[in-house]
């Protein structure tokens, strides 16, 4: 089915109801606001012992189902999250975001959350023209902030023509067996990586910009990381960096 949401629906209302295979259409000018729901996230995603889990918020939440949620208008298509994990995919397999941006997190306290605009946990999601942007949100004592996309716990993400901009961590980090096509994206202002692997994490990132982080292009643990043709400059610390038993 094709599932129209104008403004004011409760957009997770309408997830909730619509099947696996199903296409939710966004209204342009439309803003869809997130009543944020506390969970336990069972495992951390970047912890010594993953069993630690963390305490988290979500916006919106796909789960065991594979949903297409394109918006009318790149820019005014808007899901504001309210929430840590902004948009969180679980166990969704061959889910597509496309056409709006995403905005508005809120950064959990505790700090193990892997707080990020997009968190996808054992699941397929492609992420194509979506803007994550003004996620500026942080508490004094935690030093993490508020991520563009993560990926953990073996998922597999595509990500293509995004812009990940003004933000308060990594544009994009990969945890635990999590894997990663990103390309043709800029990603840029923000702290931590541009680009992060790390644990056994696996990217392939060519023509993207990444440029004013911490870092811009890192491969961390035991990952691997091809890149190749992007354009990396002006960042804090490192331009791309290699270490451990990583590779790139």
């Amino acid at each position: 089915k094709v599932l129209s949401v104008e403004r004011g629906s409760n957009l997770q209302a309408v997830i909730d109801y619509a099947s696996s295979g199903d296409t939710i259409v966004l209204g342009a000018n439309k803003t869809f606001e997130a009543r944020p729901t506390a969970f336990a996230d069972p495992l951390c995603g970047n912890c010594g012992d993953p069993k630690d889990g963390a305490k988290a918020t979500y916006g919106f939440i796909v789960k065991g189902k594979a949903l297409t949620i394109i918006g009318a208008d790149r820019a005014t298509s808007r899901l504001q999250t309210n929430a840590g994990y902004g948009v969180y995919f679980e166990n969704s397999f061959g889910s597509t975001l496309k056409n709006l941006t995403i905005t508005g997190g809120r950064r959990d306290v505790d700090g193990n959350a892997t707080d990020a605009g997009v968190v996808v946990r054992n699941s397929r999601v492609r992420i194509e023209q979506v803007d994550i942007r003004d996620n500026t949100h942080r508490i004094d004592s935690v030093i993490v902030g508020i991520g563009g996309v993560h990926a953990r716990e073996g998922s597999e993400i595509t990500l293509y023509d995004c812009h990940i901009t003004n933000n308060t961590w990594d544009g994009v980090a990969l945890y635990s067996g999590a894997m990663a096509t990103v390309s043709d994206c800029i990603i840029k202002d923000g702290r931590g990586a541009g680009i992060g692997v790390t644990w056994d994490g696996t990217c392939v990132a060519y023509r993207n910009e990444v440029t004013g982080f911490w870092k811009g292009i890192g491969s961390f643990g035991t990952s691997t990381v091809i890149a190749r043709n992007n354009l990396v400059h002006d960042n804090l610390g490192w331009g791309m960096i290699a270490t451990g038993a990583s590779t790139m």
